[in-house]
């Protein structure tokens, strides 16, 4: 917003010198302000009178001196003077009337929205500066639904980024209060099953089920409420019910390789399980385990996904219960997330995958970059705000749609 405000204001300053240019450096007219003819006219005919005798020499003599005194007169004189006082105030109308105006009709006609704080993205700079930007958002965030509290939109966003956080609590409420504003959105729903799941030890049973149950009756298709629903079923021994909600997720996205092969592992192991040749229910297995960042719909040809590790000479730098930020950056242009998900250290090694669904602001997606970076980091504060002392690891710019990323945390934050 800065430059834009710098830009704006040095078109402001042209606009006023264009304006203000004929006052401000006046240019000599080009033509005298005389008549040429008639003065050589007169003096001809003055010649003709001297000549003729009808004119005596000193009235000639005093005649000439006239002519040529209104002539010096006419050259020396400026075209145009205008009272200072008029030129001042004219200057000042000129330069309050031109803002006043420019402002006005921007706003009308312009692109105000892209100034607003609450969808502004980091610009270049360390990543320190994008995750303190990304908690100014969320305080701004609950700062605008504190005086508009029936933006349903504002408290889906509110709750995303709560669970791109890890706090699922947070988030379960800020889904809640979105779902009594838009109780037929499937889609909020199936986010409001997760983030619950989560703040309460990764079960389905319960509320979340309930409202996958409601997810599914506004859409039969929501692929995340399928996925989840089919977990559910898994946690509680329906292997056949879950074995079909995977099927159906398969036909619905066939296209997304990764997502269809892990399914398959969880449709055999259900089938397995459903011929009683397998243990207790796991509801952490394969792909279809209960978990923010696994927990989420298929989102086609955007997503990047691998498998996350620690490097083995950091293993005693950190803690099990330390919390774990992976997301997704564009490679090129602002650094704010475009997906972000939480875990902790006593999860690695894990298999990940960041898509579109975890987008915290609708204009800032993995789908809108190029290339992008994914980065991982151990954070001893529990903030995702890098500090010193931090483990952390990246990969390579990779378009969206890749696969099969290793991931190593495998260096120090100085």
């Amino acid at each position: 917003m800065t430059y834009f405000a710098v830009i704006a204001a040095l078109m402001c300053v042209a606009a006023c010198l264009i304006l203000l240019r004929p006052l401000l450096w006046p240019r000599a007219s080009a033509t005298p302000a005389f008549d040429v003819l008639a003065v050589r006219s007169e003096a001809a005919a003055m010649q003709r009178r001297l000549d003729a005798g009808t004119l005596d020499a000193q009235a000639y003599a005093s005649a000439r001196a006239a002519l040529a005194q209104s002539l010096l007169d006419a050259v020396t004189a400026p075209v145009m003077q205008a009272e200072p006082r008029k030129v001042r105030n004219l200057i000042l109308a000129t330069v309050a009337f031109v803002p006043l105006l420019s402002l006005p009709v921007y706003w009308a006609t312009g692109a105000p929205d892209v100034l607003r704080g609450d969808i502004a993205v980091a610009p270049d700079g360390d990543e320190r500066a994008a995750a303190a930007q990304l908690q100014e958002r969320i305080t701004a965030l609950e700062q605008k639904l504190a005086s508009a509290p029936q933006d349903a939109t504002g408290w889906g966003m509110l709750g995303r980024s709560y669970a791109a956080l890890g706090e699922y609590a947070k988030a379960a409420s800020a889904f809640a209060k979105a779902a009594a504003l838009t109780p037929a959105d499937a889609q909020l729903l199936a986010d409001y099953a997760d983030a619950l799941a989560m703040s309460q030890g990764r079960r389905l049973a319960g509320e979340p089920v309930q409202l996958l149950k409601r997810a599914l009756a506004a859409d039969p298709n929501n692929i995340k409420a399928l996925l989840l629903d089919g977990t559910a079923d898994f946690e509680s021994g329906r292997f056949d019910r879950a074995v079909a909600a995977w099927e159906k997720v398969i036909s619905l996205a066939p296209q997304d390789a990764e997502l269809v092969a892990s399914l398959r592992q969880s449709i055999d192991e259900a089938r397995a399980k459903t011929a009683g040749a397998g243990s207790a229910p796991n509801a952490s297995s394969a792909a279809a385990g209960v978990q923010g960042a696994g927990a989420r719909s298929a989102a086609g040809s955007e997503a990047v996904s691998g498998r996350l590790t620690l490097a083995p000479g950091l293993a005693a730098s950190a803690s099990p219960a330390d919390a774990v930020f992976v997301f997704a950056r564009a490679a090129q242009g602002p650094r704010m997330p475009l997906a972000a998900f939480k875990l902790q250290v006593k999860d690695l090694p894990t298999d990940f995958r960041l898509d579109d669904s975890m987008a915290m602001a609708p204009q800032a997606k993995i789908s809108s970059a190029s290339e992008v970076i994914v980065t991982a980091r151990i954070s001893k504060s529990g903030d995702p705000v890098p500090r010193s002392g931090d483990l952390e690891g990246s990969s390579a710019p990779v378009k969206p749609g890749t696969g099969g990323i290793k991931l190593e945390i495998s260096d120090v934050v100085k």
